[in-house]
């Protein structure tokens, strides 16, 4: 890359810059005069991005200054500048290109006439959200907070929950085009060195010009990036990120995004809950359990149906073969297609409510349930068993929002076997999904760990969840540097 030095010539400067960036009309130019003791007044020029400066603070803290003082000229006129502007988070430049790079993240540029060196100060008025609760973690016990799109804050609100200084934030810079910012965070000490280790060598990799989103990071790094399953977790609550950290994960934190992610992964993280470890063990245990069982329920329910109906029908109970007969006599399509044309009616209304404004989206969910609910059955469309099969299908899904995707496509895959091979294409399908479990891996961890492999020691906290005082240890499943969580007490004079 061709480096570009700076000219004592305003307007070389100014040729330099557009040359760079073109005649973009963001780009703002300001000539100032400012009086000098024994020569003649001197020009400065000022280029700033229109909208991401904050010129309503440079103009009073660093202009006005500069226009009320008379420069001596005893020392450069860079160096008389600094001296006088109330903004001190300045850099010196002798080339344009850095210049520029600073102007993209909110700086402001000063040109002094026969000077061959800019000053750049930082006054980003960069847009930013207000921190509110996310849509999709929400907690009724526990923080509020949640991410926003600002690097900075999101850090910010990670080091006000641990105030460790070993909590380390190790940058990185991505895109040739795009120049977004990363930041990968892990508590030194604790964080095993060879997970960090993997992580940095994964990012290394990167070689796209264009990164905008955490979902693209995702993509690019982890292990698995061919199967259903997400082997990287993803959260937007500060309180859920600092406690992941204290467990020895590692968090990315991506500018412009408030969805963060964290490895190692574990499957079975996926059953927990945002606040399941600020209620009571019992009730969340009793929650995490309905969690568990709504997976296979949700995922086998409409295959096991057309196994029943097409191949096994000693699977139904002997008093509700007369109904079932009945119904599908009635039928004007196969049970197979009946079930395909609902899951993926139910589909279309789900999404349209979550992509449609709020108000728009919940009278379509309202009307797409009527319509695939009690007005096909009266048309003659669909059959009430299958419409029963499906809907205990999808509401069983919604206790698995984090696993939403992975079980629709699992539900549909058992519904092709179902109908081709019957009850023993979904004991196949089912092998074949456990074998693939078990040889995926989070950032080098076991997805399926501790049940694949066994950590009976973490079984305090996966299907059940024991009181926070069984909790002394971290968990086995991931590796650790500092595996107790008990600070060791001073001991007492005449005790062992």
């Amino acid at each position: 890359m061709m480096i570009h030095a700076l000219s004592p010539n305003l307007e070389r400067n100014k040729q330099l810059i557009q040359n760079l960036f073109g005649h973009s009309d963001d780009i703002q130019y300001e000539y100032f005069q400012i009086n000098t003791v024994y020569a003649e007044p001197k020009l400065i020029m000022s280029v700033m991005v229109s909208g991401l400066a904050d010129k309503d603070q440079i103009h009073p803290s660093v202009i006005t200054p500069l226009l009320q003082h008379t420069f001596v000229l005893t020392t450069s006129m860079i160096d008389e500048a600094q001296n006088h502007i109330a903004i001190k988070n300045t850099t010196r430049f002798h080339s344009i290109e850095p210049c520029l790079s600073m102007l993209l993240q909110g700086g402001v540029a000063l040109f002094f006439d026969g000077e061959e060196e800019c000053l750049v100060i930082i006054a980003p008025a960069l847009p930013e959200r207000s921190i509110e609760e996310p849509g999709f973690e929400m907690s009724v016990r526990g923080s509020h907070e949640g991410f926003v799109e600002s690097i900075g804050t999101n850090m910010a609100l990670i080091r006000k929950r641990i105030k460790d200084p070993r909590l380390r934030f190790h940058p990185y810079e991505f895109g040739s085009i795009t120049h977004t910012k990363l930041v990968i965070a892990y508590i030194e000490g604790l964080t095993a060195p060879e997970i960090l280790h993997y992580v940095k060598q994964k990012l290394q990799e990167i070689q796209l010009d264009s990164i905008t989103s955490s979902g693209e990071i995702e993509q690019i790094v982890e292990d698995n990036p061919l199967s259903i399953f997400a082997t990287i977790g993803n959260t937007e609550k500060p309180d859920r990120a600092a406690a992941l950290l204290t467990e020895g994960r590692i968090i990315i934190i991506v500018d412009g995004d408030p969805t963060t992610l964290y490895g190692p992964h574990l499957f079975v993280e996926s059953f927990q809950g945002v606040e399941d470890y600020s209620s009571r063990p019992y009730y969340v245990t009793l929650l995490r359990i309905l969690r568990f069982l709504s997976l296979p329920v949700s995922v086998l329910t409409p295959g096991l149906y057309i196994s029943a109906t097409n191949f096994h029908k000693e699977m139904i109970p002997t008093a509700l073969i007369p109904s079932f007969q009945g119904f599908n006599e009635k039928a004007p399509f196969p049970v197979s297609f009946e079930i395909f044309i609902m899951l993926i009616g139910f589909e279309l209304v789900r999404e349209a409510g979550i992509r449609l404004p709020k108000t728009v989206g919940s009278a379509v969910s309202i009307v797409g349930a009527l319509i695939l609910g009690q007005v096909s059955v009266d048309a003659g469309l669909m059959t009430p068993p299958a419409i029963i099969v499906v809907a205990t299908s999808i509401i069983s899904g919604f206790l698995l929002t984090s696993i939403a995707d992975v079980v629709s496509i699992l539900r549909l895959i058992y519904l092709v076997s179902a109908s081709i091979f019957g009850l023993f294409g979904v004991i196949m399908v089912t092998l074949v999904t456990f074998t693939h479990m078990v040889s995926l891996t989070s950032f080098g961890v076991s997805f399926m760990a501790p049940l694949a492999p066994l950590y009976f020691s973490d079984w305090k906290d996966t299907i059940i969840r024991m009181p926070i005082r069984f909790f002394s240890k971290r968990p086995h499943s991931i590796p650790v540097q500092q595996q107790t969580r008990i600070k060791e007490l001073p001991k007492r004079k005449g005790h062992p």
